[in-house]
């Protein structure tokens, strides 16, 4: 129920051209701005205004393709920009509860925050640790007075085993037919040779359905910033 993690994923040489060229365009003062881009480094440098962007379509032509190029190709450590940022608001998805229990609709959960958790694959080691953290900290996860919901693209029937037998205390999702990955864009393309498998990737909707955090890693065996999540969850309350 433990795992260790390495993050070292370096900027490739394409990321550093691209970086080297928009950077040398102009100062951030007024060129994304000017396009109604809404970012998230308002007072960063060009490079920053782009990779921190929520609104990429409203920059034009030949530069909106330099821009998403950018923004795809840069990262920090191993986790990249998420393709659903803060502020938009959160697509609505129906996934499937555990047998027995009612489908989880997230619209229907409106007026409370909830933590979105997606994790690639059930029963593998990264994602029994993420889990059992939760699971084993629940006094303080369950007082956040937020709904938290574990997902991922197995079977109902066997979210319901690896939860039963983690002890979780919260539902763990079945995205099996992937739409609310894709719609939150986290779908990779292949984990470990699987196609069609989650990012381990944490939103934070609140309680007017807007995304107040999102996080989401390139590197399946990384685990997530729990406290960032805490406080993202309690601010959202």
């Amino acid at each position: 129920m433990s795992s260790s993690c390495q993050q070292n994923r370096p900027v490739g040489v394409v990321s550093a051209l691209l970086v080297h060229v928009v950077a040398v365009l102009s100062d951030m003062t007024g060129f994304l701005m000017g396009w109604g881009c809404r970012s998230r480094h308002p007072r960063g440098s060009l490079v920053d205004s782009i990779v921190g962007c929520d609104n990429l379509a409203s920059i034009p032509g030949r530069f909106n393709d330099l821009a998403r190029a950018l923004r795809d190709s840069t990262t920090k450590g191993d986790c990249s920009v998420a393709s659903i940022g803060v502020g938009a608001a959160a697509p609505d998805f129906t996934a499937f509860a555990p047998p027995g229990e009612a489908d989880f609709t997230l619209s229907e959960h409106r007026g409370r925050p909830v933590v979105l958790m997606f994790v690639p694959l059930a029963f593998t080691s990264t994602c029994t640790a993420e889990f059992c953290h939760i699971a084993e900290n629940w006094g303080q996860w369950g007082r956040l007075g937020a709904d938290v919901v574990g997902i991922s693209v197995d079977s109902p029937f066997v979210n319901r085993k690896w939860g039963e037998e983690m002890g979780a205390p919260f539902p763990i999702l079945s995205d099996f037919n992937k739409d609310a990955a894709a719609a939150y864009g986290v779908l990779s393309e292949e984990v470990l040779g699987l196609r069609g498998v989650a990012k381990r990737s944490v939103f934070v909707v609140d309680g007017e359905g807007r995304i107040t955090y999102a996080w989401v890693s390139e590197n399946p065996g990384v685990l997530p910033p729990f406290d960032e999540i805490v406080d993202a969850a309690r601010a959202a309350a």
